[in-house]
């Protein structure tokens, strides 16, 4: 005899297979959304200055750190300008740490973290300098 009282069944909601479908489709959808969402921050004026909220964290990885740099610089400049991981292969063997920096409709591949970061440095300091116009 079986020692466990049987558990009487619940009801559940009838849902067939094509609203299934389509629930675990928006909801993957949702998600991939969620990841390839580009960061968003805000430049907070103070008294004496400004800073960016959210701060940038030393704990990110560098993709993170990466993304927020890219933030900052469509923040201040109104550029489109995102990171993606690039998909940078050599000798057949996928390499990983390199990234691709994309301005408007151009882009930048594969480059190391200190070479994109640079590279973001310089489309802020470019993009200054032409709304300056000629000294």
């Amino acid at each position: 005899m079986w020692p466990f009282r049987k558990r009487k069944s619940r009801a559940t909601p009838s849902i067939s297979d094509a609203q299934l479908l389509a629930l675990i489709d928006a909801d993957m959808a949702a998600a991939a959304a969620r990841r390839n969402a580009p960061m968003v921050v805000t430049r907070v004026q103070t008294g004496n200055g400004s800073h960016i909220e959210p701060p940038c964290d030393d704990a990110w990885p560098d993709r993170m750190k990466l993304e927020w740099w890219a933030a900052v610089t469509a923040d201040d400049t109104g550029l489109r300008v995102e990171v993606r991981d690039a998909e940078f292969w050599h000798g057949g063997v996928k390499k990983y740490g390199y990234y691709s920096v994309i301005v408007g409709h151009g882009s930048i591949t594969p480059l190391t973290f200190d070479q994109a970061l640079s590279y973001l440095s310089g489309v802020s300091t470019g993009a200054a300098e032409a709304e300056a116009g000629p000294q």
